[in-house]
Parts: C-alpha cells; structure tokens; sequence
C-alpha cells in the first residue's frame, strides 16, 4: 500500500513537515509495512519556501529587509540558476509570525519589505523572473508600502514602461481589492482590526484604487482575481509590475510533480489547521482533491481515497460533497482551543487520528 502525505501547515502551531511526519508516524502505528511518501505542500503562504525547495531544490539567499514594523530584518528566499528565477515567500518579510500579539494593528503596519526583497534579489540575479507567495501577511496597506519602496528603484524597474521584471503570484485567495470579499473587509479582522479599522482600511482601498487607475491612464487591476491577496499585496504587484495571478497550491503541485505521485498511490491525506467551505475556494487540500479529480478513470474511480484532517472541522456535508473519501478532525470535541494548538498536543493528535483511519480502511479491505 502506498500512501501519499501532503498536509498543509497548521498556522501558528505545526509546519507542513511537522504535520506530515506526525502524519507519516500514524501510519506506521497501524501499517508498519506501507510505502510512505512526505510532501510539504503550501497555498503561497507559511512554507512557501520549504515546500517549493524540496520540490526543485534551489539555493537559498538572504536579503536584509524590513518587517511590517519597518525593523531592519534579514530574510530568504530562493533561486533557481537553470530557469534564473527567484522565489520569495510573504511571510518571511512580513507575516503575521513576525510579530507579537499585542504588535498587531494593521493601521500601522507596512508592505515597504517586499520591495526591498524583489530589488535585492534583481540586484543579485540581473533579468530574473519572480514567483512570489503571498499569504499570512500582517499587513493590509493595499501594497502601498511595497509601491513607496519601489518608487525609490524606478529607474532600475521602469515601472511605467514594458522591461519590468516579469512576476508570478502565488496565492490561496482569488478575491478583489475592495468589497464584502476583498482585503479589508474579510481578511483585516483575522489580522487584529477592530470593525472600526476595518471600513477605514476598505476606504483606503477603494481611494487607492481610484488614484492609481488615474495615475496609470486607466489601468485597473483592483477586480482581478488575486487583488486582495496579502492586505492589497497582490492589487499592487499586478497594477504595478504586470504580475500574473495563479493558485499556490495549483503552481506547487505542478513543480512537485503530483500527478504522478498520486497516480501511484492508495490512499492520500491531506489537511489544514481550519477546514470549512473557505477550503472549497482554492486552499492547499481542496487543490489536491481536484487534481486528484482530474485524472480519475473509470477503470480506478476510487483510488486513490482522499483523506482530509483539520484541527477543527465546520460545513462537514459540504467538504464530503466535494469528493473528500472522509473527513476528520484531529481534537476532541472538548478540547480547549489553548491546549489544542500546543504543538505536542497537536502532534500526537494527528498522529492518533491517522492511525484510526488507517485502521478503518484495513477493516474495509477485509470485508
């Protein structure tokens, strides 16, 4: 039996590695003989960088940058020599992790650190090409930062003709700028805004908005899928820099080769820390479950089965009607949110929750 692991990370709790490998433990509990095989996976947020580097390898760089709070920070990324193409992850310059609870005020907190990453990679790799992850973001700016930081290299990027760097971004969100699904008002309260804080930061966005369509003669990429990605981010790197919008998930199951490790397995087990109907709309396991959909015949219409664990599980029906085989989450009903993130409470849980699946789809084998 071949079981194929791709879990996502539980933010704030476990990487997609230690999720995997607590995953990966479960297994062996139950089948010590199974073939395994570990994939990091990330939508363009937390593990961006890990997942992308086990899939094609790379050299890691580092850059000196700036945090959301505009703190002197050194941060990685990735370059690929064969197809001179760098990869930045979000989170490493300014996400959420990077700050302390009580630092968390996205009012005041700045993009400007992607713009000093994309130039320093440009500086060290002249004529590259960008896939850039954007996901778990503190900040909530509209890009404004990022574009202030850019402004100081215009003569090096040519904002405003066509030798501009040619970017990709990668994300889990294909929502608008501005809206009841754009970056203020879905996104801003899961990053500290207050409801107040939330309608000014829409307001900002939709002037933003208007000011950059005058200045770019036009232009304007605030309805495009991927705009409200990351505070605004993904708005100003597709007005900005012509970048292209593409799903995380999709682009790194593409660069890891998936569809052939899934053709070759039984069973897969996918996950995240929150699984609901948000899943439906792109996130990491919903990524796989369509891929994997893709290539089903009818000769294998239930192989391989796909398996989806969460820390907590909501809109159950709705994720089995999708096409997930079962659908489970790894806490105890009672389980105080406090303990439940603790990390060995979440490893062990994985793990025993994997086992119990295991088990059950042996018991059904031999019926």
């Amino acid at each position: 039996m071949h079981i194929l692991i791709a879990i996502d990370s539980f933010k704030g709790c476990l990487t997609s590695q230690e999720a995997n490998c607590a995953a990966a433990e479960g297994i062996r509990d139950s089948f010590p003989d199974a073939k395994i095989t570990v994939l990091p996976v990330s939508d363009g947020g937390e593990g961006w960088l890990d997942a992308v580097h086990q899939a094609i390898g790379g050299e890691i760089h580092t850059a000196k940058t700036l945090d959301p709070l505009l703190r002197p920070i050194y941060a990685p990324y990735i370059y690929v020599p064969q197809t001179n193409t760098v990869f930045i992850e979000c989170a490493k310059v300014i996400g959420l992790g990077l700050l302390a609870e009580q630092d968390r005020h996205p009012l005041g907190l700045y993009s400007h650190g992607m713009a000093d990453m994309l130039i320093a990679a440009w500086q060290a790799h002249p004529g590259c090409r960008f896939v850039v992850g954007l996901g778990g973001s503190a900040t909530c700016d509209i890009g404004a930062g990022f574009f202030m930081g850019l402004e100081d290299y215009d003569k090096e990027l040519n904002l405003r003709n066509k030798e501009k760097p040619k970017v990709t971004i990668a994300a889990d969100v294909a929502n608008p700028l501005c809206g009841p699904t754009g970056s203020a008002r879905l996104f801003a309260p899961q990053k500290g805004a207050t409801p107040d804080e939330v309608e000014i930061l829409e307001r900002r966005a939709s002037l933003t908005a208007v000011r950059w369509k005058r200045l770019l003669n036009g232009k304007d990429c605030s309805n495009n899928a991927g705009a409200g990605a990351a505070g605004g981010l993904g708005y100003a790197f597709m007005q900005w820099l012509d970048a292209e919008y593409h799903p995380g998930i999709e682009l790194l199951l593409e660069l890891s080769d998936f569809k052939r490790l899934a053709a070759s397995s039984d069973i897969i087990i996918t996950g995240e820390g929150c699984a609901d109907r948000q899943t439906l709309l792109g996130k990491v396991p919903m990524g796989i479950l369509k891929s994997v959909q893709s290539e089903k015949k009818e000769t294998v219409a239930n192989k391989p089965y796909v398996y989806l664990i969460a820390g907590k599980v909501e809109d159950k029906n709705q994720l089995l009607q999708a096409g997930f085989s079962c659908v489970e989450s790894i806490n105890p009903p009672d389980i105080p949110l406090s303990i439940a993130i603790q990390k060995q409470t979440a490893i062990n849980n994985i793990r025993t929750t994997v086992s119990r699946i295991i088990n059950r789809y042996l018991q059904q084998k031999l019926l």
